[in-house]
């Protein structure tokens, strides 16, 4: 076991993971465990994102399933997508150097860490052939809905518009920005 996972409290609830656990995880594992996981925020930088949407994202995960069985594929793919959407939309207009390599890197993790083999092989594949222009938010946020199309048109499910305005709408604020 990684000396990140050693001593980490509320990771894991249940047989459920919550989306915080699962942030603090790969970031933790991605940036040799330097991540600040502290009361409130789950990272500081790149993304701002606080624990409430993902406590948010755990509690629609918990009432949709029983912590007697593991999500579902649907389960894991709605919060999955949620998070993609999530961050590429919270995700800097003009972004670092650094907070791209962290983008990539979190993308790419998916790709090999994702529960589901063959979401996980998709995604990754998807990855190789259409890699993510992450040097703005808006760029960003109109390759995870190309993406989450490419998966859409594979299940026979209806497209969601890519137009910016339909993007903001659905993913720009999540409530997630800092109060001054």
């Amino acid at each position: 076991m990684s000396s990140y996972l050693r001593g980490r409290k509320g990771i894991f609830i249940g047989k459920l993971v919550t989306v915080c656990g699962i942030i603090s995880l790969l970031f933790g594992l991605l940036l040799d465990s330097t991540l600040p996981v502290e009361a409130g925020f789950l990272l500081s930088q790149p993304f701002q994102i606080v624990s409430e949407q993902a406590t948010g994202l755990y509690e629609m995960a918990r009432t949709s399933t029983t912590t007697s069985k593991p999500p579902s594929r649907k389960e894991l793919g709605n919060a999955g997508w949620t998070l993609i959407h999530s961050i590429a939309a919270n995700y800097p207009p003009t972004p670092s150097s650094s907070e791209q390599r962290h983008a990539k890197a979190f993308l790419k993790s998916i790709g090999k860490l994702y529960p589901c083999k063959r979401c996980r092989q998709h995604f990754s594949k998807y990855l190789s052939t259409t890699p993510p222009d992450l040097t703005s938010r808006d760029r960003f946020m109109l390759w995870a809905c190309k993406a989450h199309n490419e998966v859409n048109r594979r299940q026979g499910k209806p497209e969601f518009p890519c137009q910016m305005q339909n993007l903001e709408s659905r993913w720009g604020d999540c409530g997630c920005k800092l109060k001054k």
